[in-house]
């Protein structure tokens, strides 16, 4: 999850890249690896090779880690991403209400998901992207300026929450595999 994600997706992808030589510990059809909310780790052009096809990125569309660094300054993660329900899915509003139940039965609180704060989560990579369209940018007072106006429109406690791993773990629970978006990411 998260950092260790990341850290699983690159391992990942280096035993997939040994596998055919001298320090190969296993052929790459027995690799395979799940991450859940990891950040973008690499800016490799082939990363979503078919080399690559043992690795799944389950992730949430209102969880702002796996959007960072952004898609947008070429960056991504080796392997399949596998959305769970976001606002703009049509199973999200029929999963809701069974995802906060299994979270809160997991935690004892309850989810503090609305629709509303989550939309300004779902909108919050295309924005920063629109205004911060390089790496670069952010090493400008106008690109900095920028990513802080993009982050004060967040709900930092929701951002936290579609993060936590409760949240994914609740999420998994209330769907079976039929009901997951698999995507092939640049």
């Amino acid at each position: 999850h998260s950092r260790g994600g990341a850290i699983a997706n690159l391992l990942a992808a280096d035993l997939i890249d040994r596998a055919s030589g001298p320090d190969a510990l296993a052929p790459v059809d027995r690799i395979f690896a799940y991450t859940f909310a990891a950040p973008c780790s690499t800016q490799a052009n082939d990363r979503n090779g078919e080399a690559y096809a043992g690795i799944f990125n389950v992730v949430n569309p209102s969880d702002l880690v796996p959007q960072l660094p952004l898609p947008a300054w070429g960056y991504g993660c080796y392997g399949t991403t596998v959305e769970l329900p976001g606002l703009d899915d049509a199973r999200f509003a029929s999963s809701l209400a069974l995802m906060q139940q299994a979270y809160q039965a997991n935690t004892g609180t309850l989810s503090a998901y609305d629709a509303e704060s989550l939309a300004r989560l779902d909108s919050f990579d295309a924005q920063a992207a629109q205004s911060l369209p390089t790496l670069e940018s952010l090493l400008n007072p106008a690109g900095l300026a920028s990513a802080v106006q993009a982050l004060l429109g967040v709900d930092l406690g929701l951002a936290m929450t579609s993060h936590y791993p409760d949240t994914y773990i609740a999420w998994m629970q209330t769907l079976d595999g039929s009901a997951l978006t698999f995507v092939r990411s640049g």
